[in-house]
């Protein structure tokens, strides 16, 4: 079963695992330029670290979403693989509210770390005096689209349990 709003919110999920892939290569790179500058040309760079720091940001919370929206997370199932499928679709509804709980409350943490960074002027007491609401910002992308595909997940399971519908056999949230 798939709804318009489903697909959306799984293209905007694959969006955000794009820029997380990319964010990836990006810290490959400077990770590779700092040893090669450190232990080839014995010059390390000052802002090499500080960027993968922001970078590894990116690559999680703009990452969360998908996996979720495709089941990839990691769960341990054995006792949910021995149930019938309308017990699964139970303990599903409430992994989803667990989940939702969750994100809320990272959506909230996130939120009140940027606006702290945003209204105080914070910076980073680097070389590069990165504006600290500039990280924040895939955090609070990233938590906001983690509370949207939990949500989806649970209105979707909820549906089919009102409806006498079953889990797919292959977990796809």
């Amino acid at each position: 079963m798939k709804w318009d709003l489903d697909r959306r919110i799984q293209a905007i999920s694959f969006g955000f695992a794009s820029v997380a892939a990319v964010c990836l290569m990006a810290l490959t790179l400077i990770v590779t330029y700092e040893v090669a500058a450190r232990y080839v040309w014995n010059r390390p760079t000052l802002f090499a670290d500080e960027i993968a720091s922001y970078l590894m940001v990116g690559i999680v919370f703009l990452g969360i979403p998908h996996t979720l929206s495709q089941g990839a997370h990691i769960r341990i199932d054995i006792l949910i693989g021995l149930m019938p499928k309308r017990l699964k679709l139970v303990f599903e509804i409430i992994c989803d509210v667990v989940s939702v709980a969750f994100a809320g409350i990272l959506v909230a943490g996130a939120w009140y770390k940027f606006e702290n960074f945003w209204s105080r002027g914070t910076i980073s007491d680097t070389i590069l005096y990165t504006p600290m609401y500039l990280p924040a910002i895939p955090l609070v992308i990233g938590t906001i689209a983690f509370a949207l595909v939990a949500s989806v997940a649970l209105v979707r399971h909820v549906y089919l349990a009102l409806t006498g519908g079953a889990l797919e056999s292959g977990r796809k949230s």
